[in-house]
């Protein structure tokens, strides 16, 4: 392994090469690049095979893993004390979840089930257990003692389980869950954990029925102690969708998850799953990360390719500014989206009733002396429509015979009086429609004399008669 450390004196420099060259044949053979610039650019660089490294958390700092050895937070390089599983070489380092808990650091083989602590400079298998396969992308953390892993994706299911890792049995065992859990399942998650609670900020999950990609825009939140889910607040679809895009390039600080700027977006995006808070704020700078990166005292740590048609990367650490944010949405919460969703079944089942009350509802009209009203509308009778209309109100029907003798009149013929009956109930038909949109009587025969007909008044009208 080559080391340059660039620093301000010569004497220095040379002095640190002679002690490398003599000792050289002691270091495994990597690359590590220390520079030495101003603290808001590139602090360190190592450049390592792509896929044969790991970074995760270590002894209050962070640790870089490769098949041969490790380097820690100051870019040292040591090999592991014990051998490294032969197992973990038939992987990618990179698919390792880690997590720490009392200041070990835990890895899980990708899809889970076996599990690896790294101690005091040892990887070593500490399960009794298989490689699931799984439960891949799920989220692996701990609390109160305890490792657990949420969600993750295998034999084309996405998980909604909660499984906690027993250290007397060396087993993974499913934890029991109550309420409003994510019933399509959660992988890929980004995630906030508070000291009680650990809150879903994204994640995505495979719809079975086609087995593609699917969204979740709601916030989850999982009680740890009582292990009850909730759910309080909802992404706008544009939001969800930058997160899931960009979730290599976010972090939890304090208990909001941090986006960092690309060069995509220029800008901080913080998601506050407490205050139901989007917060943005514009900014030059610049972070491009390929792996899911760490936030240790204020640093933000990620490793990244130095070339996209390079095998090589490099680690990044790039102070994080701790300034106001510009601006401050607030998050739909469950509740406003109840309430609009209950104002709008409300306005469709209103627009119904209206629609069927003016298409098949029942019609109510006055009749008052000479006039018959509906609402604003109304028309002028004269007295065989009156008398007509006074038999459907009583009735509901009016006889044939009994219209043609209102018709009558001493001398004349029956044909005349007939006439007079029918221009009376084509006219009074006319009126209706041009004023009502609606005929209101229909022509049947009497069904106690079917010699005879009667009209009827139509379904769903009714008149009142002011006498």
């Amino acid at each position: 392994m080559i080391i340059r450390l660039f620093q301000g004196s010569k004497n220095r420099k040379g002095l640190i090469c002679l002690l490398l060259l003599c000792f050289q044949q002691f270091v495994p053979a990597s690359e590590i690049i220390l520079d030495r610039v101003p603290s808001n650019e590139i602090l360190q660089s190592v450049s390592l095979e792509d896929d044969q490294y790991a970074l995760v958390p270590y002894a209050f700092g962070f640790a870089i893993l490769t098949p041969a050895g490790y380097f820690n937070a100051e870019g040292k390089f040591s090999a592991y004390t014990i051998p490294f599983p032969e197992e973990l070489n038939e992987i990618e380092l990179r698919t390792l979840t880690a997590t720490t808990l009392q200041g070990i650091t835990y890895l899980l083989y990708p899809g889970g089930g076996q599990l690896y602590s790294f101690y005091r400079g040892a990887v070593q298998r500490i399960d009794a257990s298989f490689p699931h396969r799984n439960y891949h992308d799920g989220h692996l953390f701990s609390h109160d003692n305890s490792l657990y892993l949420l969600g993750g994706y295998g034999l084309w299911t996405t998980k909604k389980d909660l499984l906690r890792y027993d250290f007397s049995s060396n087993q993974w065992e499913k934890e029991p869950t109550l309420g409003a859990l994510p019933e399509n399942g959660v992988w890929g998650i980004s995630a906030v954990q508070t000291e009680d609670a650990l809150f879903i900020i994204n994640s995505s999950y495979v719809a079975t029925h086609d087995q593609k990609n699917r969204i979740n825009k709601k916030i989850y939140r999982l009680d740890l102690n009582s292990k009850d889910w909730t759910q309080s607040f909802e992404l706008d679809e544009q939001t969800a969708s930058y997160l899931t895009n960009r979730r290599r390039y976010g972090v939890q600080i304090g208990y909001e998850w941090v986006v960092f700027p690309t060069d995509a977006r220029q800008e901080y995006v913080a998601i506050d799953p407490i205050a139901g808070e989007i917060k943005t704020r514009k900014s030059q700078d610049f972070s491009a990360s390929t792996r899911l990166p760490l936030f240790l005292d204020g640093q933000w740590i990620s490793l990244r390719r130095k070339k996209l048609s390079s095998p090589k990367s490099e680690l990044v650490i790039q102070n994080y500014p701790k300034t106001d944010y510009d601006t401050v949405i607030a998050l739909e919460t469950e509740a406003d989206n109840r309430i609009k969703l209950t104002l709008w079944l409300v306005g469709v089942l209103g627009f119904i009733i209206l629609l069927w009350r003016f298409t098949y509802g029942t019609k109510t009209f006055t009749l008052d002396n000479s006039t018959l009203r509906r609402r604003l509308n109304s028309i002028s009778l004269n007295k065989g429509e009156v008398f007509f209309l006074q038999q459907l109100a009583k009735y509901g029907y009016a006889k044939n015979n009994e219209l043609v003798h209102f018709f009558s009149e001493e001398g004349k013929t029956q044909d005349l009086f007939v006439k007079r009956k029918n221009n009376m109930l084509k006219e009074l038909d006319a009126k209706f429609k041009a004023h009502f949109k609606k005929t209101i009587f229909t022509k049947t025969v009497d069904p106690t004399d079917q010699r005879h007909s009667i009209y009827t008044i139509a379904p769903r009208i009714i008149i009142h008669y002011k006498r």
